[in-house]
């Protein structure tokens, strides 16, 4: 072979030795001697401290009112047994807050005897989403005279410029149809 030809053998076999793509083995580390516990370590560990208590969501209502919003469920107009009624939601965002106008805003209603509501769970398409409130008019049927109740959780979101609130409340009406 020619000295020439010799070079690039030797060249392109360090060329492939430098350009393997495999980690180059890592030396073994030292290892620590094995760890003895002293007596304090042996000692009972003093109790947990308890966690503090998660706050629970507010019972259900017709009407919350909050630092960022205020929400609120009533009749539009007094409701007849056996026709249909319909009820107002309103979700109104407090300065600095406004409402989410990229949210799926959402009512699922709760079953209410002798109450039909024409959309069950009641999809976006119902709210009308403004830059500071969310109106939904939420048709229904009461089948009967007398006192209900209906209830369902709503679930809604309000902004700042910095962040947003995903919320949910569980609303309740008491009605008293004609």
């Amino acid at each position: 072979m020619t000295k020439v030809a010799c070079a690039w053998t030797l060249l392109f076999g360090l060329a492939l030795t430098a350009c393997s793509k495999d980690a180059p083995p890592v030396a073994e580390q030292p290892r620590s001697p094995a760890f003895v516990p002293t007596e304090e370590a042996r000692a009972p560990a003093a109790p947990l401290a308890e966690a503090a208590p998660v706050a629970e969501a507010p019972p259900a209502a017709a009407k919350f009112v909050e630092d960022g919003f205020e929400l609120s469920l009533t009749p539009t107009a007094p409701l007849k047994a056996g026709e249909k009624g319909e009820l107002t939601l309103r979700l109104t965002a407090k300065e600095p807050y406004h409402v989410n106008d990229k949210y799926p805003y959402k009512l699922e209603w709760k079953p209410a005897e002798g109450i039909q509501f024409d959309a069950n769970p009641a999809p976006a398409s119902v709210f009308t989403v403004e830059n500071m409130t969310v109106t939904g008019k939420l048709g229904i049927t009461p089948s009967a005279k007398g006192k209900t109740q209906v209830s369902g959780v709503f679930k809604f979101s309000v902004c700042t410029d910095d962040k947003c609130l995903i919320e949910k409340r569980e609303l309740s009406l008491a009605l008293d149809v004609n």
